[in-house]
């Protein structure tokens, strides 16, 4: 009857472990919600299948290096499988995770080894026995709370993309520790060194203290670059649709300038009764005045001006631009603002429709107001759907360095006002929808 305890025990734990595993890669690469029925069996069937092996195999021993590299090739093939992408960054996170858990094993065992002393070997090394179970529990609910606070302060939400190499490189090292600990671990047990449990496995914690504050040095140092460079790129965005609107705005200077000479000229023609070259005349200032004026559709100077110069360039490159709005002045933003919000999803929006080769391309604002609710919709043709993980959108840009950063600078816009950005995507349809709930107050 205990070896049946045991056993199920064992087998509770594996499936948990590589449960966690799944966790693990849930807040870093994988979507939870975007997993179809398909990918949902190559979860499930990947836990089972290499739970019950880590289960079989620690009845036999406490740990096994054919089982610890099983563990890792088989959940990266499912991994590899799911995403179908970044296959060095993916076999990165599942032998980070599966090593930083064998590291917990070993120092939980090395502690455990100073109350047992002798009897360590049988109790926990080469058996299946209560205390190895127990060191099991513990090491996996570490793991599991360690997991749940990171989610919960929402720590490991970056782009895990942008940290691969630092990952790959820190999977490497803690492989090199668990050798030189197992090594460490089975002489102990082999009489071949003395049992100093104690001291091995305090300089097994302060060494993987040690390395993951340096990675989490590197990893912020990272991060502080990238918000750098968000901060270059956002400043170089307002300052070019500035300029963009700035050449609008003295072309109608020119205009309005013109506007004295142009009367002289049709007063002369009405004195003298020339109503067909008032005609033709009045032709030629609406052809090459007023073809390329800023059309009203807001009645708020800089966004019209704005909806002007992306309409503008929609034409030259055949894509059908539509805006649907209700008039009104009075929008709750900056003129800065709203090149951030509006200029860079509709960047966004034209970058998308670029990409399209035969299909109709098209554009679409919709912006309406009611009570004190501020509506906006601008969606999209799209030619495929694009991919999603748990950070956000995956660019289909080639240099993705600084992707991103055009969205990043709307949501703070809508962070800022208390809004809300959803995104909805359909087949061949992207939609970006905000709320904004009092604008009066903003």
């Amino acid at each position: 009857m205990g070896e049946i305890l045991l056993w199920g025990a064992q087998v509770i734990i594996a499936l948990f472990e590589v449960w966690l595993c799944y966790q693990f890669l849930f807040i870093t690469v994988l979507e939870n919600d975007c997993l179809d029925r398909k990918e949902r069996m190559i979860e499930c069937g990947n836990i089972v299948v290499v739970g019950m092996m880590l289960a079989a195999n620690r009845s036999i021993l406490y740990f096994s290096y054919v089982a610890f590299f099983i563990c890792i090739a088989v959940t990266s093939i499912c991994l590899i499988w799911i995403l179908k992408r970044e296959i060095v960054l993916n076999i990165g996170l599942v032998t980070l995770y599966f090593s930083l858990v064998s590291l917990l094993d070993f120092l939980l065992a090395f502690i455990s080894m100073v109350f047992l002393q002798q009897q360590f070997e049988h109790k926990v090394y080469l058996t299946a026995s209560f205390w190895q179970v127990f060191i099991l529990i513990i090491s996996r609910l570490i793991i599991f709370v360690t997991f749940s606070e990171a989610a919960r302060r929402k720590v490991i939400e970056i782009n895990i993309r942008d940290y691969k190499k630092i990952l790959s490189s820190g999977s490497i090292v803690f492989c090199v520790i668990l050798r030189r600990y197992h090594h460490f671990l089975s002489k102990m047990v082999e009489g071949e060194l003395e049992m100093a449990g104690g001291s091995t496995g305090f300089s097994l914690a302060v060494l993987v203290a040690a390395i993951l504050f340096t990675g989490m040095i590197l990893l912020k140092n990272k991060e502080i670059q990238k918000e750098h460079a968000f901060l270059i790129s956002r400043d170089e965005m307002v300052e070019q649709k500035y300029q963009e609107m700035a050449q609008l705005i003295e072309k109608n200077r020119e205009l309005v300038h013109d506007i004295n000479n142009h009367l002289v000229i049709l007063n002369g023609y009405a004195q003298e009764g020339e109503c067909e070259k008032i005609r033709l005349y009045i032709k030629k200032i609406s052809d090459n005045l007023f073809g390329e004026d800023i059309e009203v559709w807001s009645g708020n100077k800089t966004l019209d001006m704005l909806l002007s110069q992306k309409n503008s360039v929609s034409e030259k490159l055949g894509i059908k631009f539509d805006v649907e709005i209700v008039q009104f002045a009075r929008l709750p933003f900056t003129d800065n603002q709203i090149c951030a919000l509006f200029g860079n999803l509709l960047d966004n929006a034209l970058e998308a429709c670029e990409r399209m080769k035969g299909s109709e391309r098209w554009i679409r604002i919709k912006l309406e107001r009611h009570n004190r609710m501020l509506f906006i919709e601008i969606s999209n043709s799209i030619e495929e759907k694009p991919v999603r993980d748990s950070v956000g959108w995956v660019t289909s840009k080639r240099n993705d360095g600084t992707h991103g950063y055009g969205l990043k600078s709307a949501e703070r816009v809508v962070q800022e006002y208390g809004g809300i950005m959803s995104h909805q995507v359909s087949e061949h349809i992207f939609s970006t929808n905000l709320t904004f709930f009092d604008v009066d107050k903003a």
